[in-house]
């Protein structure tokens, strides 16, 4: 990545936090935020046959981003959640 890309990549970003219109025409973005993030506390209530964090008992924090794919007209959409959990401490033990 050059210099050129990296500060187009910065002032997009930059762009990005505080341009707050959904659209924008004429404009290609290079960071598109079309997502929405998630926090939340996972617990496995149930007996499973996994061992580790997926045992009875288990708790964690979540954080996951939803997301979708194909904003131009007539393109197809996709829609994706990535998700990570944090053990917390009485997990670790």
């Amino acid at each position: 990545m050059g210099l050129t890309t990296f500060v187009q990549l910065f002032n997009d970003a930059a762009q990005n936090l505080f341009d707050r219109r959904d659209i924008r025409l004429c404009y290609d973005k290079l960071i598109h935020a079309n997502g929405v993030c998630y926090t939340g506390l996972g617990k496995i209530t149930e007996d499973s046959p996994y061992t580790g964090y997926f045992t009875k008992g288990s708790e964690g924090l979540v954080f996951a981003r939803l997301s979708v794919a194909g904003i131009k007209r007539g393109d197809r959409r996709a829609l994706d959640l990535a998700g990570k959990v944090y053990t917390t401490p009485s997990v670790r033990g």
